[in-house]
C-alpha cells in the first residue's frame, strides 16, 4: 500500500469515541509508546503518567531518551522519555483507566502512539491536539476511515517513526 498520511479533523468528541478509538488502534497493533515530554517529578500530570507506566511495568520491552518522536521536537538538554509497550487486552484496560481520551485525557506532558511491527499507525502530539494515522494495509485504512473523520494530507515521512525491534 502506497504510505499515505491522515489527520484527524474532529477534536472534541464524547468518551466512547474515544474508547472506540483506543479499541481500534489495539485491535491493529502489535506496540504502543507512550511519551514524558519533560519530568517535573511534582506535575500532578507527570504522576499520573508515571503511575500509568508503572502498573503497565511487565509490558515494557524498553525505554530511551530522543530528540525527536512523531511530530515532536525538543531540546538537546530535554530529551523525550520514550516507553514502549506490548499492545494486548492488559495494557488496553490500564490505559482506559488513566486517560480516558486519544490525547491522554489533554495530558500536555505525554504522547501516545501506536505500532503494527514497528511502523507507526498512529501518533498523537497531546498539547497540540494532533493525531496521525498511518495506515499499513487498506483494511487498516477503511476500519479507520469507517470510525471517523480524517483528512488525507501530504506524507509526514520524517514523522513516520518507527521502533527498534530486535
Amino acid at each position: 500500500m502506497k504510505k499515505r498520511t491522515y489527520k484527524l479533523t474532529t477534536k472534541i468528541m464524547e468518551k466512547e469515541k474515544h474508547i472506540s478509538l483506543f479499541n481500534i488502534c489495539f485491535k491493529n497493533s502489535d506496540y504502543f509508546s507512550l511519551t514524558i515530554n519533560y519530568d517535573d517529578k511534582d506535575d500532578i500530570k507527570i504522576c499520573k503518567l508515571r503511575e500509568c507506566i508503572k502498573e503497565m511495568q511487565q509490558w515494557l520491552l524498553y525505554d530511551f531518551k530522543t530528540h525527536h518522536w512523531h511530530c515532536f521536537y525538543v531540546t538537546l538538554e530535554k530529551p523525550l522519555n520514550i516507553f514502549v509497550f506490548k499492545s494486548n487486552k492488559n495494557t488496553q484496560q490500564i490505559i482506559l483507566k488513566y486517560f480516558p481520551d486519544i490525547f491522554l485525557d489533554s495530558l500536555h506532558s505525554g504522547d501516545i502512539c501506536f505500532f503494527y511491527r514497528n511502523e507507526i499507525i498512529l501518533g498523537t502530539v497531546s498539547h497540540e491536539h494532533i493525531c496521525n494515522l498511518y495506515p499499513t494495509t487498506q483494511k487498516m485504512l477503511e476500519e479507520f476511515l469507517e470510525w471517523g473523520n480524517w483528512q488525507e494530507i501530504e506524507f509526514l515521512f520524517e514523522e513516520s517513526v518507527k521502533l527498534q525491534l530486535e
